[in-house]
């Protein structure tokens, strides 16, 4: 590996929304569709932001409450990801610096991937049109694993498929979720605080750095390798 990196850093993993992404319109759009779809009434817009990174049986719950059935719950969580295959991947726009920040790291010979609670095709489906897909050496959706974060197990089965180590790799997400599920699992990680997720939210779990936005990694890591 060349001049870019923590010493013995291999890999390193993303989260998508908020991180690589801001898909705030769309899921604003596909909650909104949801509840006016069931009569339930309209959830601020913050607290529907809010929940981005949060598994969406989790979120759908905590929008509308303890009080609803289950039944009506699964009916909400249909109709969301009906409207989100249709509106989600024009909603999302991938952040300006990302496709630089990519191709740096890759330049520097680290291997990337990404494990997000979000389906794996839809992922795909904004790396893709965006031509950025060949960056990555896996994707891991919500779909791929049978425990979400903050369980470590999409994160460490990326970190398999790059034929790393955890102790050699490094997560980069936007919630606290994301820094538990990377401490669970091992893994050093980045904070960015490009999500809704304040500085000071973190406390109490271990974050190696903070970025305003995800493009400014590639300098922190050579500032980092430049470290006695």
């Amino acid at each position: 590996m060349a001049t870019l990196g923590w010493d013995g850093l291999h890999s390193v993993v993303f989260d998508f929304d908020y991180t690589l992404v801001d898909s705030s319109r769309a899921f604003l759009d596909c909650h909104r569709f949801a509840a006016a779809s069931l009569g339930l009434p309209e959830q601020a817009p913050e607290a529907i932001l809010k929940t981005i990174g949060t598994a969406l049986p989790l979120a759908v719950r905590t929008l509308i409450g303890p009080e609803e059935p289950e039944a009506r719950l699964s009916q909400y969580v249909q109709v969301y990801q009906a409207r989100a295959e249709a509106r989600m991947t024009d909603l999302t726009v991938v952040y300006d610096g990302v496709p630089a920040m990519l191709a740096a790291l890759r330049d520097a010979g680290l291997r990337l991937a990404i494990v997000s609670q979000k389906p794996r095709h839809r992922i795909e489906a904004v790396l893709r049109r965006d031509g950025i897909a060949g960056r990555f050496d896996a994707v891991i959706g919500g779909d791929d694993v049978t425990a979400l974060k903050p369980e470590p197990d999409g994160i460490l089965y990326a970190i398999g498929r790059l034929e790393s180590a955890p102790e050699a790799s490094l997560y980069v997400g936007d919630t606290a979720i994301d820094a538990a599920a990377a401490a669970r699992g091992g893994l050093p990680f980045v904070a960015v605080l490009s999500g809704k997720t304040r500085r000071e939210e973190f406390d109490g779990h271990t974050v190696r750095d903070f970025l305003e936005g995800v493009a400014e990694l590639p300098r922190l890591l050579a500032t980092a390798s430049t470290r006695p």
